[in-house]
């Protein structure tokens, strides 16, 4: 049986999370598949124990445990991603796009580089002009890198590279293409599968098959990228890239 004060703890973290996700109770209660009344009850502490289905959802919904659930009072979080050390999918590495081609670079170094005459450079260049002239961010970051750190993410591999192009509408993203989504200093790499719009969630189906749809507020989304291309380095070190559908 749990304590006194576990239970105060789940009571509270249910209302302070909705309140985080700026929703009333009928459409959080939609949310996590239960009904209106039930969720109130949860909030006010008049259900004892919270069925534990509803509180595997929420745990989902926010990238929490249930112990972060049971055991912290998340209400004195200053940011509710650091929580949960998790391991990071995806890292940023460094792209640089000029006369002299397309180089990628990791701590300094160089590890991709790609000449001017290949069809990768020209899209990306285009890409890139494209977006300067529409004003739609800056040329130096509107382009960006990142590197694959798991295995888990079939057919990429760890060492995989994305290249990516800044979305500053999150309204405008587009259902089965890839994103790289920047939740404070946490990165997921995932396929979108729909817009959640009340309470301004965005809802993302993952690209690990283990995982369920990953939930995320939008007002704790610091960036979001569209993936435009993979690169794939070899054994021999040559790299081949992939061009993604825009």
């Amino acid at each position: 049986m749990k304590s006194t004060t576990v239970l105060q703890n789940i009571h509270k973290n249910i209302k302070h999370l909705r309140l985080v996700a700026d929703l009333n109770q009928e459409k959080f209660a939609r949310l996590l598949s239960i009904n209106r009344s039930k969720l109130a009850s949860y909030e006010r502490g008049h259900t004892k124990q919270p069925d534990r289905d509803f509180v595997r959802k929420l745990a989902l919904l926010y990238g929490l445990t249930l112990q972060d659930l049971y055991d912290k009072d998340l209400c004195h979080e200053k940011n509710l991603n650091q929580v949960k050390d998790k391991k990071q999918e995806i890292s940023p590495l460094g792209l640089s796009l000029n006369d002299h081609g397309l180089k990628i670079r990791k701590s300094r170094k160089v590890i991709v580089s790609f000449k001017p005459s290949t069809s990768l450079f020209k899209i990306l260049l285009d890409i890139r002009e494209q977006a300067v002239v529409q004003s739609t961010g800056s040329a130096n970051t509107y382009l960006n890198a990142f590197e694959v750190l798991t295995d888990k993410m079939l057919p990429l591999s760890s060492g995989a590279i994305l290249i990516t192009r800044k979305v500053n509408d999150p309204t405008q993203l587009t259902p089965n293409r890839q994103y790289v989504v920047q939740q404070k200093k946490q990165f997921f790499f995932r396929q979108l599968e729909a817009i959640q719009t009340e309470g301004n969630i965005l809802q993302l189906s993952t690209m690990l098959p283990e995982d369920k749809t990953l939930h995320l507020p939008l007002n704790q989304i610091k960036n979001i990228h569209q993936v435009i291309s993979f690169i794939i380095i070899g054994d021999d070190r040559k790299a081949n890239f992939f061009i993604k559908k825009l």
